[in-house]
């Protein structure tokens, strides 16, 4: 018990803590960067408020076994959808279809707590077939959630009107939610037992380095496009599951699988010194799997390779570029 007990304590907030370091020492560079080389290049510091939200889905499963992909649970987390505000700082060549260099972002997002959908566990416990046993669902309310991208890269200018871009990416998500009122069946198709209060607790992380490539058009001097796309095995999700009913504890440690993350953005530029950016992405990974530990109050046992996440969304943002170096010739 000795063991649980530290993960229990581990605190969350110092993941958060982390993270906010980092993207303020990016965005510190970003400013000495700005200071100190940019004044003489054609390098630039901008700012982003960004605003936004995100609509997809979050999974969370437990395998039969170590060796098979049979579910015995799933219980799926609705983004639908996710509000979220925030704040990015990128240091950058001012005009990339001009001139070629190194830049490096970064951009942390808030999640507003509000109530984002439904929640829908089923179960399948039947070791000997795939019979459908059990169903709930509830209202899903998310308590907390943060979005950190951290991206350094080098763009080239082909020509006057196109720039490709290669780049390395670190990501993390974090989200909280709690599964509030609702209904059991017991077989599904039976009669409703209803439930009020919160019923499960969820915490899911997500840690995600990537390589991903851009490419930029220039259509006129007031708008461009730029495609991206980024994949990368490289996932690591640490997560935990309160069912409060059954006084029970699920913790999971989990890696690897497939991300994929792709979309474009439109920049129109009004005036030298701003940009609208308005930016679509899809985010999906599939295959993250590893071991889950079950805390009952009684005792603890560790089940290898039977826990497993997966994560689905559209993200939609709007953010205004501000920069602080706006000489763009």
């Amino acid at each position: 018990m000795q063991y649980l007990n530290i993960i229990k304590e581990k605190p969350y907030s110092h993941i958060m803590l982390t993270i906010r370091k980092i993207c303020i020492l990016v965005i510190l560079a970003c400013i000495f960067s700005f200071k100190t080389i940019g004044a003489q290049t054609n390098q630039g510091f901008s700012l982003f408020p960004i605003t936004g939200f995100l609509y997809g889905q979050s999974e969370e499963l437990v395998y039969k076994s170590a060796a098979t992909n049979q579910y015995r649970s799933e219980l799926l987390w609705d983004l639908k959808p996710l509000f979220y505000f925030g704040l990015g700082a990128e240091f950058a060549p001012v005009n990339p279809f001009r001139h070629r260099g190194f830049s490096i972002s970064a951009h942390l997002k808030f999640g507003l707590p509000h109530d984002t959908g439904i929640i829908e566990n089923r179960d399948w416990n039947n070791n000997h077939n795939d019979d459908f046993t059990n169903y709930s669902r509830h209202y899903a309310f998310m308590l907390a959630s943060y979005l950190a991208d951290i991206n350094a890269g080098y763009s080239w200018r082909l020509n006057n009107f196109m720039f490709l871009r290669l780049f390395g990416e670190f990501s993390f998500m974090y989200f909280s939610w709690a599964a509030r009122d609702g209904y059991y069946q017991f077989p599904p198709g039976s009669s409703s037992v209803n439930v009020y209060g919160d019923v499960i607790r969820y915490l899911q992380t997500w840690f995600i380095i990537s390589p991903g490539i851009s490419l930029g058009l220039r259509i006129s001097p007031a708008l461009s496009l730029e495609g991206i796309f980024s994949y990368s095995p490289l996932i690591f999700s640490f997560n935990r599951d309160d069912h409060t009913l059954k006084n029970v504890t699920y913790w999971d440690n989990l890696s690897f699988g497939n991300y994929f993350n792709f979309g474009s953005r439109i920049v129109i530029s009004p005036t030298e010194r701003f940009d609208l950016i308005l930016s679509a992405f899809y985010r999906r990974i599939r295959g993250t799997r590893g071991d889950t530990q079950i805390d009952n109050g009684s005792f603890v046992t560790l089940h290898q390779n039977i826990g497993g996440a997966g994560y689905s969304a559209l993200d939609i943002s709007l953010a205004l570029r501000i920069r602080l170096n706006f000489k763009t010739n």
